[in-house]
């Protein structure tokens, strides 16, 4: 009777052991699962600034393995492709391929590109001035109904849907004086904001003229 115990209490115990250092062993290649997934997505969704985020969020267990994974998924992903540069860009940054402007480090970085839009308010009166042309214009691209809004509002809002934009883009010139210059109705054209979006897209032939609004061709003044 003695003998039957221990024999059941033996294989209970080495049932237990198993089953523990089974579930330990499940645990651990779970984790490590999950951090390499985790760290994908993340270098995915916000590139070489997921490094900080990602050593932030992980456990202490699994900080290291999370941060290697994820500077080896980043690594991959930026590779054969160089970092983009703009004049005026302060030093020890990049951009990239979306035009944020970075640190080496891959954090987002203050850009001044972006200050500088933001110090200029473009001309109401002279948008004004476009809308009411455009409207008039039986070949301006406009539907009826938005001629109809421009011409009741005289021309002091924009319809729904469109925008009026510079043909000659705002961003080529580096400052307010050069950016006024460019602000007049005759530089500017109401047209829908999908068209516009199109227009500065890679194929675009505001783009292929002008560059993106974050490394112009050729800026002056």
């Amino acid at each position: 009777g003695f003998l039957a115990l221990d024999v059941a209490g033996i294989v209970s115990f080495g049932a237990t052991t198993a089953a523990s250092t089974a579930g330990k062993a499940a645990v651990k290649t779970g984790v490590k699962v999950a951090a390499k997934m985790a760290a994908k997505t993340a270098a995915k969704q916000v590139g070489k600034s997921g490094l900080k985020t990602g050593a932030k969020l992980s456990t202490k267990g699994t900080g290291k393995a999370f941060k290697s994974d994820m500077k080896n998924v980043v690594k991959k992903a930026g590779k054969g492709k160089k970092p983009v540069t703009s004049k005026g860009d302060p030093p020890g940054t990049f951009r990239d391929k979306m035009g944020r402007l970075r640190n080496k480090n891959g954090t987002f970085a203050k850009d001044p590109s972006k200050q500088s839009k933001a110090s200029y308010k473009r001309s109401m009166s002279e948008r004004r001035k476009a809308l009411l042309r455009d409207a008039k214009d039986p070949n301006s691209g406009l539907s009826d109904r938005a001629r109809k809004q421009i011409i009741e509002n005289k021309g002091n809002k924009v319809p729904k849907g469109y925008e009026v934009s510079h043909e000659k883009p705002l961003y080529t010139r580096t400052t307010n004086e050069g950016k006024v210059k460019l602000d007049k109705e005759k530089n500017m054209k109401t047209q829908r904001k999908s068209e516009h979006r199109k227009r500065h897209k890679e194929c675009g032939d505001q783009y292929h003229r002008y560059g993106p609004a974050n490394s112009p061709k050729n800026p002056k003044p």
